[in-house]
This record gives C-alpha cells, sequence and structure tokens, in this order.
C-alpha cells in the first residue's frame, strides 16, 4: 500500500506473478514506491482461483514458473474475456525472438528481460497503458502510445 494515501490516488493497481520471493518483493517495492497498488502471487494457479477485486492495471507476469507457465497464463487471462483486460507484461532471464513473438500473438502487450532496472519497468509499463505522467504525478495520455520497449 502507499506510504501515504491522503497525497496521491493509486497510479493503479498491478498484480506480480513470480516464483521468486526475492523478484516479488523487489518488483513490490519498487511499484509501490511510485505510487501502485500491488499484488503478489507466487505462481498463477493462485491468482486465477483468487482473482483481484480492483481493476487490475498491469500483470507482470514471469514466463518460467512451476505448474502452469507465463503463456499457458496469458491464455487462461484473454479466455476470461474481461471487460477491461489488463496490460500484460512479461518478464523472463531467458529471452528468445520466437517466445517474444508467441507471446505478441497471444495478446502480451510486452516481453522485458530480467533483471528489468526500475526506469525501463515503470516507463514500459506508461507507454503499454497509453499514459505519460508529469512531474505533479499528473497521468495523461500519451502523445504517443505506440510501445516499443524491450528490454
Amino acid at each position: 500500500m502507499l506510504n501515504n494515501p491522503d497525497k496521491h490516488p493509486p497510479l493503479g493497481h498491478v498484480v506480480v506473478i513470480d516464483d521468486d520471493a526475492s523478484v516479488r518483493r523487489s518488483l513490490r517495492a519498487m511499484l509501490e514506491r511510485v505510487g501502485y497498488e500491488v499484488s503478489v502471487h507466487d505462481n498463477a494457479e493462485s491468482f486465477l482461483q483468487n482473482p483481484t477485486v480492483p481493476p487490475i492495471t498491469v500483470i507482470l507476469l514471469d514466463m518460467r514458473m512451476p505448474g502452469m507457465d507465463g503463456m499457458d497464463t496469458a491464455r487462461a487471462l484473454q479466455a476470461m474475456q474481461l471487460s477491461q483486460p489488463p496490460v500484460i507484461i512479461m518478464l523472463s532471464a531467458h529471452r528468445q525472438e520466437d517466445v517474444v513473438r508467441q507471446a505478441a500473438a497471444i495478446g502480451i502487450n510486452c516481453f522485458l528481460s530480467k533483471p528489468v532496472t526500475s526506469s525501463l519497468l515503470f516507463n514500459t509499463m506508461m507507454q503499454a497503458c497509453g499514459h505519460a505522467m508529469h512531474a505533479d504525478r499528473r497521468i495523461v495520455p500519451s502523445p504517443d502510445a505506440s510501445l516499443h520497449a524491450e528490454g
């Protein structure tokens, strides 16, 4: 949760799905520091069985996890036909161009290689959502909402 919730409303709700506890902790800290609400899950099944109540802005999804992997999770999310589908950003230490193409084909908005810097992650999230942020934390539509960032 935000350190000072009275100062600014949350930028959005981000769900982190990753089997690595240190990745979950660092992503949560990074995102909460800039103003997102964050939910974390150590596997896709726990997220899909207990979907988050607030509308989800972004899902940060690990590609390789025990059980249901990131690709299968993205397919399951697409099958849910959500009225407000979240932006899905896949994270992986194993970047292969054929996997990046497969991810795009099933509706994953962006593919970033781990480790990811906070600036790259934040900028990618904002671009993928079609927003830009002003210095006073106002979020506005980006003049160029196309997503070009890949790490």
